[in-house]
């Protein structure tokens, strides 16, 4: 299997969720996953696919987004590391949310 070719911004975006003390496990080297996952605050965790700018979302990517919203997973796309502290509190709310049901 050969590692997915990473968005120019993939390092920069991984960057910002470590500097908001976020455990950041690259997921790259799967074929039809997403980028990374994040997890913060212990329990709290989501699926993040990395898009540089306007880029399109793969096939196999579409599928595992369709596969979270299934199973009612966290899974964010993250454009910018600007949009990072932004996802963190999403993530956030969404596991408060989860929580209480």
């Amino acid at each position: 299997m050969r590692a997915r070719r990473k968005d120019g911004n993939h390092h920069e975006v991984v960057r910002a969720f470590e500097s908001l003390n976020c455990i950041v496990e690259d997921m790259t080297a799967t074929d039809n996953f997403c980028d990374v996952h994040v997890s913060l605050d212990g329990l709290q965790w989501a699926w993040i696919e990395i898009k540089d700018g306007n880029k399109k979302l793969t096939k196999g990517e579409i599928k595992f987004q369709a596969k979270c919203q299934e199973l009612n997973q966290p899974y964010f796309i993250v454009r910018s590391a600007s949009e990072v502290e932004r996802v963190v509190s999403e993530i956030k709310q969404y596991c408060k949310g989860k929580d209480n049901e």
